[in-house]
This record gives C-alpha cells, sequence and structure tokens, in this order.
C-alpha cells in the first residue's frame, strides 16, 4: 500500500507493508480500514472503466487491441468484485444470534 505524506510543500510516497500493520489490530481496526480502502479505491477504478468502455466502443482498434482491451475490462470486474468483498467485510452488521439446544 501506498501513502501520500506531505512535509512542508513536497509531498513524499511511502510503502507500507499491511501485514506488518495490522498484526494483532482488533477486528474493528481491520473492518475501519477495509471499509476505506474500498471507498478510495472505487472512484479511480471508475474512471479507468469508463475509459477502457469508451475506448472499446472504438471500431478503429486492432484485433491485438481490442483484445487488450477485453482483458482490460475483465480485470476492472475482478477488481470490483474484490473491492465488494472489501466493503462487504468492512460492513457493520449485527450478530448472527442462534439458540441451539445444550445436550
Amino acid at each position: 500500500m501506498r501513502a501520500r505524506l506531505v512535509e512542508g510543500a513536497r509531498a513524499h510516497a511511502a510503502v507500507m507493508d499491511l501485514a506488518a500493520l495490522l498484526v494483532g489490530a482488533p477486528p474493528v481496526q481491520i473492518s475501519a480500514l477495509s471499509s476505506s480502502l474500498s471507498n478510495e479505491l472505487r472512484p479511480p477504478l471508475s474512471s479507468v472503466k469508463m475509459a477502457v468502455q469508451t475506448l472499446a466502443k472504438n471500431p478503429g482498434h486492432s484485433e491485438r487491441d481490442q483484445r487488450r482491451l477485453t482483458i482490460a475490462n475483465r480485470e476492472i470486474r475482478t477488481m470490483e468484485r474484490m473491492l465488494w468483498l472489501l466493503s462487504e467485510y468492512g460492513r457493520d452488521t449485527p450478530p448472527l444470534l442462534e439458540t441451539l439446544p445444550l445436550k
């Protein structure tokens, strides 16, 4: 994961190891992080999706470029599913309580 750190007027990028950050983190923190990541990644992915779909509508592409756009669309759908799963993990849901017989 990259984080942008701003010092004065200069921005710096740093690579952070999420696994190291989350070791021992309570589920609430992990849930909040997954929700936040999902919300941050969705808008840029939508922009990429719209650009790829717009390019795919142009009939002037070679067969090779058309295949590349098809692959890009498929990978975008994969990322959308991953973001949906991430957002579902971050969703606050009430616990499901069941009554079970004691034996």
